[in-house]
């Protein structure tokens, strides 16, 4: 079993919870310098949002990694 796979076994997910969750580029490459990739990363939060799938409450982008807190939602 894939170690990404480890670390989901046995969580779930509950609409109306808050998560916290870090996002870490591939080898810790200094991917999110760049304004253009993190504008595409906004829309597509921004589209969850409107799909009711989640509510940003923060994120941050760090060169390496991405920090983001949210409300998860259910579906409309």
């Amino acid at each position: 079993m894939k170690k990404s796979h480890l670390l989901r076994k046995g969580r779930i997910s509950i609409a109306n919870h808050y998560y916290s969750i870090t996002l870490v580029a591939d080898s810790r490459r200094c991917l999110f310098n760049d304004l253009s990739l993190n504008r595409l990363l906004i829309n597509e939060m921004r589209r969850l949002e409107e799909e009711g799938a989640c509510k940003s409450i923060v994120f941050i982008f760090m060169p390496d990694h991405i920090h983001w807190l949210f409300q998860l939602k259910t579906h409309a």
